[in-house]
């Protein structure tokens, strides 16, 4: 199976996985804590991956109009705070629900130069933040997850028409994780240790 951690300082882990639906297919799973997990489909997950990247997309494009606003027009940052503020309450909202169980709001640092960045929020509580760079690395994670998955799946079907068992077949699929940057001299552990 493939599996990404996304973390951030302190709280806000965000982990990115293929795994084995109730139905027994491979999807990709976000899970932000133990009660904050969500499986995505194909177009879950491709609407995900396009919100996560919408939203960064909007921090820095609110932090390049501030820095034009105070650098170049010579604004005050409030008055070019407000008018950021207007730009934002004028475009459509990215749906909530495409992020879930993440709410994902752009944001500007107060500090100079004003960097952007992403608030993270679960049930309505900031439990981290990412840089514009973090958001579209784990919005990629996603896309790439997404394509494991498949690939698990494949894979998983192969070793069921080989007549492994399930759970075998599964375990096999699970292995593959450890087998990405195979080194000969330095190979993973035997799935399932010799009994000899």
């Amino acid at each position: 199976m493939t599996e990404t951690d996304e973390t951030t300082e302190n709280a806000g882990e965000v982990w990115v996985k293929s795994d084995v639906a109730s139905d027994g297919t491979y999807v990709v799973t976000i899970e932000a804590g133990p009660d904050d997990v969500r499986s995505l489909d194909r177009d879950a997950a491709l609407r995900y991956a396009a919100a996560v990247l919408a939203t960064a997309q909007r921090a820095e494009f609110d932090a390049a109009v501030l820095a034009l606003l105070t650098n170049r027009l010579g604004l005050d940052l409030q008055a070019a705070g407000w008018f950021v503020g207007s730009l934002r309450n004028d475009r459509p909202a990215i749906n909530p629900a495409d992020t879930a169980p993440l709410v994902l709001e752009p944001g500007i640092a107060m500090r100079p130069p004003h960097p952007a960045f992403i608030k993270i929020l679960i049930h309505g509580k900031v439990v981290g933040q990412w840089e514009v760079v973090d958001a579209r690395s784990h919005a990629l994670h996603v896309l790439e997850t997404l394509e494991g998955a498949d690939l698990d799946a494949g894979l998983f079907r192969h070793l069921m028409a080989m007549d492994l068992d399930e759970g075998r077949a599964r375990n096999v699929v699970a292995d593959v994780l450890h087998w990405r940057d195979y080194d000969p001299d330095n190979p993973p552990p035997p799935l399932v240790p010799d009994s000899s």
